[in-house]
């Protein structure tokens, strides 16, 4: 049988690692011809070994994700040449056993297309990290049809929702029969052997990696090993069994992704999947990742969440808010804090208080402000480096939170202040009651634009590190009745956005904060929605 393997590849680093081109040598005995799309830059060395297993590399300007590559790949082919065309992506290892079974098992299928594995998260769909489609399908005009409605787009759940659960549907609807190898029924039967219960919306590629293998999955997916979603020790005596070389997977347990930013260890999920509760535009899930250190536990935003999403503008989005009620620290109200500089606050309140306390202030602007967060690492942001000047406060009432680098900001904080100066920072704490309370839900979360979450112990290593002395840490529950309220809201999936006002009639709001105001005497200023941060420069 005559099949053409049409494989999507995407690496971060810019890399054909190991793996792939193992799973294309193995591929390479049950398929005649091979198409490799990349939606990263391979080096000269990798396509020319490429090419000695491939009939073509193809370099896309990473759009699209997998579905337009292989839209890519199928247009450079002649289908009517195959009687099969086999999609597969660099999401999985494998095959770590023999893929021919797969294949002459399915042989004796009556279907049109089928795939490894089905989900019915959505809608029901056959996942696209496999799938194949024999020739009453690919010469169809309802298969053409979709493959030129293919767009390159940028946001990973729309594909998924579009495309990956959409080409089931569409086919479906087109009168052809799908077909899967590891089906719910078939995997049940192993989930209850190992005294599991399978749900219908469970991912179980993720979920019941290993149940999946016992199954006869020749596959497994990078992201049940990547998020610590299976056990390895379980696993890698079934690879030796079958042969499968370890050190393939070995090299991609530790991604970059999952390294904690601030100290470097090793970070797992802490909230998948995350909406953005104020710009319903933004359709994009966003994943949190915590750090496995005792001494550090930083919650941070996935690396590839950084990017902003455009909004719909309307008339209302361009009104003036309402100023927060912000109340300007005590601690700058000193005679030696004559001299602020303020970074992202975005209301008049902070500083008119300043200003009637005969303080002078320079106001980081807005503008600046988010340049400022999403600066790299390596540069400091423009706009605040006017001379020479140097500050004797510095007030932070929100933005640490936000930033892409935030001991490159502190550091730089650090070289804006003058000898003895003083820093006040505020930041969502992420070890608060609501947070634990209503986790995904949690207001403060803010995807994608808060990046990054301090706790106490996290926030003194940081300031210390970047030379701080007299580090003193707290909790404030001022925004305790705002992020219920907001939280409430988003439970109750009700649109919130910080434009909306906390209703002073709301009672029960009145008493979680005087709740707050206990809980948080009798833990002595630990558990406030806001972390407060003082420091000083040393002399």
């Amino acid at each position: 049988m005559k099949r053409l393997l049409c494989y999507a590849h995407f690496d971060g680093e810019g890399q054909v690692k190991p793996f792939v081109k193992h799973t294309l040598n193995a591929m390479q005995t049950h398929c005649t011809t091979t198409i490799f799309a990349s939606n990263s830059p391979v080096l000269e060395g990798d396509r020319v070994e490429l090419l000695t297993v491939c009939s073509d590399v193809l370099i896309n300007s990473n759009t699209g994700f997998d579905f337009y590559m292989w839209k890519l790949a199928m247009e450079k082919a002649d289908l009517s040449s195959y009687d099969e065309v086999v999609l597969m992506n660099s999401s999985i290892y494998g095959p770590v056993s023999d893929i021919g079974i797969v294949f002459s098992a399915m042989e004796n299928l009556a279907c049109d297309f089928w795939g490894i594995t089905e989900c019915f998260l959505i809608q029901p769909h056959i996942q696209s990290y496999f799938l194949v489609f024999r020739r009453q399908v690919f010469e169809s005009q309802a298969f053409q049809n979709f493959w030129n409605g293919v767009l390159p787009f940028v946001n990973k759940f729309q594909v998924i929702q579009s495309y990956e659960v959409g080409l089931t549907q569409w086919l479906l609807e087109s009168g052809f029969r799908p077909g899967v190898y590891c089906s719910f029924e078939k995997l049940d039967r192993y989930c209850q052997a190992s005294g599991k219960k399978l749900r219908k919306d469970d991912n179980t590629t993720l979920q019941y990696a290993l149940e999946l293998l016992n199954c006869g999955n020749p596959f497994l997916k990078r992201d049940a090993v990547r998020n610590r979603r299976v056990n390895m020790e379980q696993v890698i005596p079934y690879l030796r069994h079958c042969s499968y070389p370890i050190a393939l997977i070995n090299e991609q347990v530790l991604s970059p992704e999952i390294h904690c930013p601030l100290c470097g260890s090793v970070g797992t999920i802490y909230r998948k999947g995350i909406k953005d509760f104020i710009w319903m535009h933004n359709i994009q899930r966003y994943d949190y990742y915590r750090c496995k250190s005792s001494d550090c536990g930083v919650v941070w935003l996935g690396s590839n969440a950084i990017r902003r999403f455009p909004i719909v503008a309307s008339p209302e989005q361009q009104t003036t808010l309402p100023p927060a009620k912000v109340a300007f620290p005590p601690e700058l109200t000193q005679a030696d804090s004559a001299n602020i500089l303020v970074i992202g606050c975005d209301n008049d309140i902070t500083w008119h208080r300043a200003y009637s306390a005969g303080q002078e202030v320079s106001l980081h602007t807005r503008r600046i402000f988010e340049a400022h967060i999403e600066s790299s690492a390596d540069t400091l942001s423009p706009g605040i480096h006017s001379g020479e000047k140097r500050y004797d406060s510095i007030l932070i009432t929100s933005g640490l939170e936000m930033s892409a680098a935030p001991l490159t900001n502190l550091a730089e904080y650090f070289i804006l202040l003058k000898p003895g100066g003083l820093l006040y920072l505020q930041t969502s704490n992420i070890q608060s009651p609501l947070s634990l309370l209503f986790q995904r839900s949690w207001y403060g979360l803010n995807a994608p634009r808060n990046k990054i979450f301090f706790n106490r112990k996290a926030l003194v290593k940081a300031l210390s590190g970047c030379g701080f002395i007299d580090i003193k840490v707290s909790t404030n529950i001022a925004r305790t009745a705002e992020y219920a309220w907001h939280s409430i809201n988003i439970v109750r999936n009700k649109w919130t956005s910080s434009r909306f006002a906390v209703p002073p009639d709301r009672g029960y709001l009145n008493i979680l904060q005087w709740c707050a105001r206990i809980v948080n005497f009798i833990s002595g200023g630990k558990c406030g929605e806001t972390l407060i941060g003082i420091a000083r420069k040393s002399n």
